[in-house]
This record gives C-alpha cells, structure tokens and sequence, in this order.
C-alpha cells in the first residue's frame, strides 16, 4: 500500500504532518509541512544533474505579445528554447543564446550573432527586479517560440487545483522518481529541527536530526553524476 508524504514524513519524526491543529507559530501543521515540502523540493530540483532536471521539464509558448517572458515568474532553470522557423511547414528549431552586450546585433546582417528563422537566437537581460527572456526574430502565433524550463511541484494541505495533496499524494507526477525520497529526507528534517525548538529535547532530536542530514546527504550523492 503507498504512503503519503505526510505519513512519511510522521514516520521519520513521529512529527504529524496531517493534523489541521494550530502550531506553535500559528500556521495549522499540515500547511507548515506543506511548506517545508515546497522548499525541500526547490533545493532538490537545483541540485539535480541536467539528466534528472529534464524530468521535470515544462514548457511556456511565446506568441504575438509579449516576444518576451518573465523568468520570475517563469520558474525554474531555463533548459533550452526553439522556435518554429515558418507559418507552415516550418521546423522548431533550437534558439542559441547570445550574450546580452551583443542582443542588438542580432538585428544586423552582417553580424555573428544575426538571428533569422533559421537560426533564431535568445538573451536574458534585466527590467526593474526580473529578469527578462528575449527571442528574435519575435515569435508570432504562426511562428511560436517554446522556452523549456524547469517547474516546481507545488505542495499544499488539500490538494486544490493542481497543487500535491499531502495527506493523499504518494508520488510526483512529471518529476524523477529516484528525487522523491530526497525531498521526503529534507521536509522530515525541517520538521524534526522544529520539534528539537519547541521541545528541546537533545536525547531524542540531536541523533534523529544528525541522522536524516547524513541520509539525505547520502541519497544526494547516489543521484551525482559518476566520473568516468
């Protein structure tokens, strides 16, 4: 029978993850741990080689308006982007990145960096606190560019819209199954450091903390690139 992140997370600590009571800081302690499940996964995510990354890969269309894309508001770590190269019949084709001193030439002919549809280009510069994703030529609603990039599951206490319940979900859908456990190491840490603060209790909550960040560092390594 599959267990949920909250069940696991309780037997880890003996922290319960799934009581809608009011914790020591206010918030109910299935959102607290609903929280610490959504950090865990984005310091998981961010330590992924590029292999394990590209499972949790999603996409954002350029059209028409805006040319450019907010990655704040993006998500994760930009993995490639393509664009379709004619209204059709046309391929996607891949975009390379131009260094920002030199986005301007890539509307003039005569330079390295000119992007056509055949070798469309894409730079990040910055607006006000964003950060900005440029493509050229401008994609249009025939001629679509696709940045890929990474996305973070979202976790939260019942599960609305398409948010991971943590109470029922048992796994990650468009995420790799062998970084599952790591986010599970890292939430249980957060919440055996919590009840260490609250209780202050060294005899039980020292070894369990010491132990969880040794398991976690351990399942960070199995998932490393090995050398040749």
């Amino acid at each position: 029978m599959a267990v949920s992140f909250g069940e696991r997370i309780h037997a880890l600590t003996g922290f319960d993850g799934d009581s809608a009571d009011s914790s020591e800081i206010g918030e109910n302690f299935d959102d607290v741990t609903a929280e610490w499940m959504n950090v865990a996964v984005r310091e998981v995510v961010n330590i992924l080689p590029r292999d394990l990354k590209e499972k949790c890969m999603t996409e954002t269309t350029l059209s028409n308006s805006p040319e450019t894309v907010d990655l704040d508001t993006l998500g994760g770590e930009i993995l490639y982007v393509t664009r379709l190269s004619a209204d059709s019949g046309g391929k996607r084709l891949s975009c390379r990145q131009v260094p920002l001193s030199h986005a301007e030439s890539a509307n003039d002919s005569t330079s390295i960096y000119y992007a056509s549809v055949t070798d469309p280009v894409y730079w990040i510069s910055s607006s006000s606190d964003a950060a900005i994703l440029s493509v050229l030529p401008t994609p249009t609603a025939n001629q679509t560019a696709i940045v890929y990039h990474v996305g973070y599951p979202v976790f939260d206490a019942d599960g609305s819209g398409s948010n991971i319940n943590i109470k029922t979900a048992t796994s990650i859908s468009n995420f790799p199954d062998e970084a599952e456990n790591l986010i599970v190491l890292k939430a249980a840490i957060s919440a055996a450091e919590y009840q260490f603060a609250i209780e202050e209790d060294p005899e039980i909550y020292i070894p369990m903390i010491q132990n969880l960040k040794q398991d976690y560092q351990q399942a960070v390594a199995e998932l490393s690139p090995k050398s040749a």
